[in-house]
């Protein structure tokens, strides 16, 4: 560009990436373009490269260019054109820079509008389904209640019926075993004053009625015995009919305890 631009019949500028020494009433400018950091008009490195090197020839011209006085107006009008054409070129390049972003914002627009659009649906979705889960939530505690409600019901009343089953039926074994042990009280009692009147009968003279009575005897010893039999039986009963009932005391308990939450 800089070639382009000052190669004619008074000065000779060539650019390779620096700008060197030049003779013989040339330009003289040191340092590399890429390396300029701002210009006297504030334009930045990364947006004018070329163009800072141009303000740089144009800034050194009174230090190391020696311009014959003859070509000093023609000199600086061609400045006055090429800073001319440097603006247009830098607006040009500055509305190229920013039409990209433009775009850019109006392709990310409608996807990010969707994005926003499909994230308040989302939210909208998943308030409808917490709303729904706690009323489902409600419902069955509902039912969960009504349910342990009527099974403790049925529970107490099995509990009422099986109480009074095994009450009734340990009242009936109670009498029994009354009864039995009054008739054992009343043969023990026979016993006794047959064993008393046959003490006293008993003599050194044979009775007639002493081999009678004495068959007496061992039948009620027999019977005694037996009725004795009885009466540990009816008691062994009792106490396996207590372990029984103590047994489904504990069964009822276990029972409650598992259907019953607290």
């Amino acid at each position: 560009m800089l070639s382009d631009r000052y190669n004619n019949k008074n000065y000779n500028v060539t650019w390779d990436g620096s700008i060197g020494l030049l003779d013989h009433g040339d330009l003289t400018v040191v340092g590399k373009a890429g390396q300029c950091k701002m210009t006297s008009t504030g334009v930045p490195r990364h947006q004018a490269r070329h163009a800072v090197c141009d303000r740089k020839v144009e800034s050194r011209p009174s230090l190391a260019t020696k311009v014959p006085k003859s070509k000093k107006y023609v000199y600086d009008k061609s400045n006055q054109v090429q800073n001319a054409e440097y603006w247009r070129e830098m607006e040009i390049q500055r509305k190229v820079h920013s039409q990209p972003k433009a775009v850019q914002e109006d392709t990310e627009m409608p996807a990010l509008q969707m994005h926003y659009g499909l994230c308040a649906n989302y939210e909208c979705t998943i308030r409808e389904l917490k709303l729904q889960h706690n009323q489902t939530l409600a419902n069955l505690k509902t039912e969960m209640e009504s349910e342990r409600i009527l099974l403790e019901e049925k529970i107490g009343k099995l509990k009422q019926n099986m109480a009074d089953g095994i009450q009734e039926k340990s009242r009936n074994r109670q009498k029994q075993l009354q009864e039995v042990q009054k008739e054992n009280a009343t043969l023990r009692g026979e016993i006794a004053a047959l064993e008393s009147q046959l003490k006293r009968q008993k003599a050194p003279e044979v009775c007639t009625n002493c081999q009678s009575l004495e068959m007496a005897v061992e039948e009620k010893a027999l019977q005694l015995i037996e009725r004795e039999k009885t009466v540990e039986e009816l008691q062994r009963f009792c106490r396996k009919f207590c372990k029984q009932l103590t047994q489904q005391d504990r069964l009822l308990a276990l029972m409650s305890e598992l259907h019953i939450p607290k």
